[in-house]
């Protein structure tokens, strides 16, 4: 059974002793957590020679990529920097990358990319489920990399991937406001549907009319379906909203922001800052 190094709310990180290294993603994939990878692996390496950081290659390694996780410019930077540090001391490397749809094949044409970009000498191959993953390091001499050793890897996971969020966060508060209830939701990184979905699902609970505050200030991007989440919703609880705001300092963010009101008829404000939104939504003017 593989030994828990780290783990947090959207990696954790593994070893098989002696030689099997095994790195597990859901969620967001950013920098931060590449450099998390790094630094775990450089202290079992530390760890497997007394310090020392050999020529010889000792390890295997295994990356297990859920279903919708996202990784930033910034990440694939940091991925390549890794490759070069780490790969000289490997035997050999598989990234798995589940699921399947449009968003596995860019996420499989994205890796690639950055393993041609690597120019590393170790054999890395891409693989699409993690029996084959192990498959693929067994041919390559990791006897740790036993085919039972699935079971270990799957439960690895932190969430079922279609309902993680793939946002570096997200969070919601309500509070009174006036005769409505303030509530806000605080987005950041990547927004797809599905996230935007989950942080909106109860938010409602009061039976006062609710002052809806969405925090974008510090989202990266997002996708279609999540666009077309939110009008639905707004369509769906018009009767219970008593004015929508969305903070975000991108211009065209903000035409967006005035499409969506067209689009369900509920009126929304954009504002560049948080204040300017609350002030606005406890009855003030734009």
């Amino acid at each position: 059974m593989v030994q828990l190094l780290e783990s947090s709310s959207e990696h954790r990180f593994a070893l098989e002793t002696p030689g099997l290294f095994v790195a597990s993603f859901d969620g967001r994939c950013g920098s931060r957590h590449i450099h998390a990878l790094r630094d775990c692996f450089v202290g079992q390496l530390a760890r497997a020679h007394g310090g020392a950081r050999p020529d010889a290659r000792p390890f295997h390694v295994l990356v297990r990529v859920g279903n919708r996780a996202t990784l930033s410019e910034r990440g694939r930077t940091a991925v390549a920097r890794l490759l070069d540090e780490l790969t000289p001391h490997c035997v050999s490397w598989s990234i798995v990358i589940e699921g399947a749809g449009f968003w596995v094949a860019s996420a499989r044409t994205i890796t690639s990319r950055i393993l041609a970009m690597s120019g590393s000498a170790c054999p890395i191959e891409v693989n699409e489920t993690v029996e084959e993953g192990l498959a693929a390091l067994r041919a390559r001499g990791c006897a740790e990399a036993h085919p039972s050793l699935g079971r270990d890897v799957a439960a690895l996971a932190i969430l079922p991937t279609e309902d993680k969020p793939s946002t570096e966060a997200l969070a919601r508060r309500t509070e009174p406001a006036g005769e409505a209830m303030l509530a806000v939701v605080a987005l950041e990184g990547h927004l797809t549907g599905g996230a935007l979905e989950a942080q909106l699902v109860g938010l409602l609970t009061s039976a006062r009319p609710v002052a809806l505050l969405v925090d974008a200030s510090r989202m990266r991007g997002y996708e279609q379906s999540a666009r077309d989440a939110f009008v639905r919703w707004i369509v769906r609880h018009r009767p219970r909203l008593a004015r929508v705001a969305i903070v975000t300092d991108n211009v065209l963010w903000r035409t967006v922001v005035f499409g969506m009101s067209a689009a369900s008829g509920q009126p929304m404000g954009a504002f560049a800052t948080r204040a300017e939104a609350e002030r606005y939504l406890r009855g003030g003017t734009r």
